[in-house]
């Protein structure tokens, strides 16, 4: 219900919305690491919505733990100079 509720605002606000499912820590991972090597050139802002259980710090995947500074750092200027300026948010 979560997951379909935020769709449903993202993408009435036109952001372009992508779902995943059940993820393993290292599909997580490589999801992010994808969407990171965009070309955000076009778009406003970024916004990532992590749904899962997690603790202080950490996000769950179905097998395991990754830290959530990992998960930002991924989108950070020096990293992605398409989103240098750009509200990014987690």
């Amino acid at each position: 219900v979560g997951a379909a509720n935020a769709m449903k605002v993202f993408a009435k606000l036109g952001y372009k919305v992508k779902v995943y499912n059940d993820q393993t820590v290292e599909q997580l991972k490589q999801v992010l690491l994808g969407v990171s090597k965009e070309d955000h050139s076009s778009s406003a802002s970024l916004v990532c919505v992590l749904l899962s259980h997690g603790d202080e710090g950490v996000f769950f995947g179905t097998d395991g733990s990754v830290e959530l500074k990992y998960l930002t750092s991924l989108f950070r200027g020096d990293r992605v100079k398409s989103l240098v300026g750009k509200p990014r948010l987690f």
